[in-house]
């Protein structure tokens, strides 16, 4: 039986924003247990995206918050299996409940959007070339938790799908002024610990390194993708 078509080019950061806002009331500003969440979430979603969902509890981070990730399945998606992209929502270890402030929410909104535009790039990347692997990046760090890290930020279809987040990131704070935001990214930064896709790149692998000078240029190729709030700009690969 084949799949129900979906158009994921119709799919910006806008829209997707406002599919997770949708919850909005059930959550902003109420105490509840981390089941409680995770099911309104999840229904949420499903009932726009044909994707999956998961719970996640963690120890290695920040409580009382919801941090959010994704993956794309590209065997299941060559399967012609429906939910082939999954988000995971993902809570401390210990938190038995939650109360999410406005702002918060806001900011989870929009990563739920950037994670999503995310994944269906690496769908596309797959589609593209008939779901073919591409050979990953090998670093050569000393380190092996830094050769971890430069083995999976320097993979090609990474590099292409982190350049778009970090494209839209550069818009939100500059606008359309790519002077600004050539002058940023070349730019020593002080502070690399905030939360930031470019200065988690730059931590990775520091100004100099091939892997940046790549990811800035296709930065900045992404630039008017981003003021669409949309990775591309035909339907190709992504209708089916």
């Amino acid at each position: 039986m084949a799949r129900e078509v979906f158009d994921w080019s119709a799919l910006d950061r806008h829209t997707l924003y406002s599919i997770l806002n949708g919850a909005r009331k059930y959550i902003v500003g109420k105490k509840l247990y981390i089941e409680e969440i995770h099911k309104i979430l999840s229904k949420q979603v499903k009932e726009h995206l044909p994707i999956r969902t998961k719970l996640l509890r963690g120890a290695d981070q920040e409580d009382g918050i919801i941090y959010i990730g994704g993956c794309y399945y590209g065997s299941e998606d060559e399967q012609n299996k429906d939910r082939f992209i999954e988000i995971v929502f993902c809570y401390f270890m210990w938190d038995q409940y939650l109360t999410i402030s406005e702002r918060r929410w806001k900011r989870m909104c929009e990563v739920f959007a950037d994670t999503m535009l995310h994944e269906i790039i690496h769908m596309r990347q797959y589609r593209t070339r008939n779901f073919k692997v591409l050979p990953g990046y090998e670093s050569t760090a000393y380190s092996a938790k830094l050769r971890k890290n430069q083995n999976y930020y320097g993979h090609p279809d990474e590099i292409g799908a982190y350049a778009f987040n970090i494209a839209c990131e550069m818009h939100d704070r500059f606008g359309s002024n790519k002077k600004l935001i050539e002058k940023y990214m070349d730019s020593n930064h002080a502070n690399r610990h905030r939360r930031s896709g470019y200065l988690r790149y730059l931590r990775t692998f520091g100004h100099d390194h091939p892997v940046m000078k790549r990811l800035k240029r296709k930065v900045m190729f992404y630039l008017p993708y981003a003021e669409i709030g949309r990775p591309f700009k035909t339907s190709d690969y992504l209708t089916y």
